[in-house]
């Protein structure tokens, strides 16, 4: 049997790690909306303008007050200590007077590492390049921001997050982690975790999962989100989600050429939920190279494409139930469905090799380019408007 569990669970104890922070008096800008930062700054700025920016984001996150926004300049800064409710941008030239103005993917803003924990009130980082985020008891969205990890860690090369709180990832890439457990991200014991347009690719680990591992969340979405080349070790090259149980919509998401050497190449989970709009191509591992359902609690998948798995399509654990339609499994190997498939039910769907249930075809579905993971529906395909749309 299969189980998609956090591979910490099995490792014993681990060491929790609480960020202390001296007291003192701080000084605030008063009644400032926008608190400006320019590494090229001569010193001595108190932030209210560009002219008197301060040189360093830690001294204006310091003089800044919940409700602030501050604005950074490209260039590089060290590391940062996060406070709620202060908005933080990254990508100015120091000339902008509206936000929408600054270009932050020409003007990188390069901080260290982040680190947000015991926060109150929304932790925001927008428009920077960081090389690891450390969260914990805080609510953190990262918006179109690049994780790029400098040096190998235990657990989240790019992110780890755990103890409490909400995470937002939207507009997000993180490339090239390497962890024991999770290469990009390891997520834990959060009530709210949302992946949004987001990308993860090329990230490793020496134990298990890839990509991204969340465990023990009460609401999981995860939309229109790319996991490309990750590789897994032992277990779940893409993305693992799994114990307890939590509310899970995967959407839109593509899981490309991941791979692991036991199981779930490119998706494994232990939760229910809903997967919609989905693809698995050249994923591969021992079982379950495309997606691997280890789950008490139903799955329903709906308008997903399988193509060119090793290791199965879609593979069942036992006592598993997954209700499919409106999808595509082609070119899998050694099959398309896999495991204890008592439990699985398609319908209005194309399975090459054969399956039964209402409205399923046996019949190349005349992919756009399976090699280059294109699995839109060419001109004349069989699927086309063969599947079932529910009033």
């Amino acid at each position: 049997m299969t189980t998609i569990n956090d591979p910490m669970v099995q490792r014993g104890p681990w060491l929790s790690v609480v960020a202390v922070t001296a007291g003192g008096l701080l000084v605030g800008v008063a009644q400032a909306d926008v608190v400006y930062v320019d590494h090229a700054a001569a010193g001595g700025g108190d932030g209210t303008s560009w002219a008197e920016a301060f040189a360093s984001l830690s001294a204006a996150l310091a003089a800044s007050a919940p409700g602030d926004e501050i604005w950074v300049t490209g260039g590089g800064y060290g590391n940062v200590s996060l406070r709620g409710g202060i908005d933080v941008y990254g990508g100015f030239t120091g000339e902008e007077v509206e936000r929408d103005e600054r270009d932050w993917l020409a003007n990188e803003t390069t901080v260290g590492s982040v680190l947000a924990t015991n926060e109150t009130g929304t932790v925001r980082l927008d428009g920077f390049t960081t090389d690891h985020v450390t969260m914990s008891f805080a609510d953190l969205e990262l918006r179109n921001c690049h994780i790029a990890p400098s040096a190998p860690h235990e657990l989240g090369a790019g992110l780890h997050a755990e103890d409490g709180g909400t995470l937002l990832l939207s507009e997000c890439t993180v490339t090239d982690g390497e962890a024991e457990i999770g290469g990009a991200l390891y997520v834990r014991d959060l009530s709210v975790v949302r992946l949004l347009d987001s990308t993860f690719i090329g990230n490793r680990a020496t134990v298990g999962i890839g990509g991204v591992g969340i465990f023990r969340a009460e609401t999981i979405e995860i939309a229109g989100c790319s996991f490309i080349d990750n590789d897994g070790g032992s277990s779940s090259g893409g993305l693992a989600t799994g114990n307890g149980n939590a509310v899970q919509v995967i959407r839109d998401c593509r899981f490309i050429a991941n791979r692991a050497e036991a199981n779930a190449g490119g998706f494994g989970t232990s939760y229910g939920g809903l997967i919609v709009n989905c693809v698995f191509s050249r994923n591969s591992a021992e079982v379950g190279g495309g997606f691997i359902a280890a789950s008490d609690e139903p799955i329903e998948m709906v308008n997903c494409s399988f193509s060119n798995n090793a290791g199965d399509g879609l593979c069942l654990n036992l006592g598993t139930s997954v209700s499919v339609a409106n999808s595509v499994f082609w070119g899998n190997t050694p099959a398309s469905l896999a495991g204890h498939v008592e439990g699985l039910t398609v319908n209005f769907s194309d399975v090459q090799g054969g399956w039964p249930g209402s409205a399923n075809i046996d019949a190349d579905p005349l992919f756009v380019q399976p090699g280059a993971d294109d699995l839109r529906l060419g001109l004349g395909s069989p699927c086309l408007n063969a599947g079932n749309n529910p009033s």
